[in-house]
């Protein structure tokens, strides 16, 4: 009796244990942050808007750690954020960048260039 117990007993273990090993393999996947945004400083002077899709062409300097200078568009999502820029205006911000695109944030406008 007492054999059979501890064959019982040992199957049932043995058949609960792979779910939990399936179980501890799966949570980390499902838990994975789904985009990790990395960040970058962008200075630079704005020289063209469009309203309509809500981006600034932008005349930077070198975004250390992500492209070399040049001039291009980027998206504003904030609205605070696009209140700010004219035409002309010497910016710092931002660039969120990740999996998904990029856009530019968290914008200041130079003293004197408003």
């Amino acid at each position: 009796m007492l054999l059979l117990l501890m064959l019982s007993l040992t199957l049932c273990g043995g058949a609960a244990e792979p779910e939990a090993e399936e179980t501890a393999e799966e949570t980390p996947a499902s838990s994975a942050p789904m985009g990790q945004v990395e960040k970058y400083v962008i200075k630079g002077r704005v020289v063209g808007l469009n309203a309509e899709e809500k981006t600034a062409v932008i005349e930077h300097e070198e975004i250390v750690g992500w492209m070399s200078a040049m001039t291009m568009g980027f998206p504003i999502r904030d609205d605070a954020d696009w209140q700010k820029l004219k035409v002309g205006s010497q910016i710092e911000g931002t660039v969120f960048a990740s999996d998904d695109g990029f856009y530019v944030g968290e914008i200041k406008v130079a003293a004197g260039s408003e």
